[in-house]
């Protein structure tokens, strides 16, 4: 199964929003971190808030560890943000972009 998980900022001022496709751990990785600066709070209590150690955050960021859904979740909640997961098979996501590429889209 191939995970496909969209990040989208929950403040709705005019301009500001947005989605990020995510598929491996170095994009949500750079995701987490810029929400977080841009939050504001530092990975300590970015732990604390997701129930987790700063070590966990920081393997996180760096993309060594890729988190579970649930972590992602709490991790992006924490930030004012929110996840929206859709799962799909590598064949049927396979067959999409070949179609996509075939109407020239990719």
């Amino acid at each position: 199964m191939l995970f496909i998980v969209s990040i989208h900022i929950k403040k709705t001022i005019s301009n500001i929003g947005g989605t990020v496709e995510l598929r491996n751990a170095s994009t949500f990785a750079r995701v987490l971190r810029d929400a977080r600066i841009r939050e504001g709070i530092t990975q300590e209590e970015l732990a604390k808030r997701v129930g987790k150690s700063r070590s966990w955050v920081i393997s996180v960021e760096s993309g060594r560890q890729q988190p579970t859904i649930g972590a992602a979740i709490a991790a992006m909640r924490a930030l004012n943000r929110y996840l929206d997961v859709k799962v799909v098979s590598e064949e049927s996501q396979a067959k999409t972009n070949l179609l996509l590429e075939h109407l020239g889209r990719k």
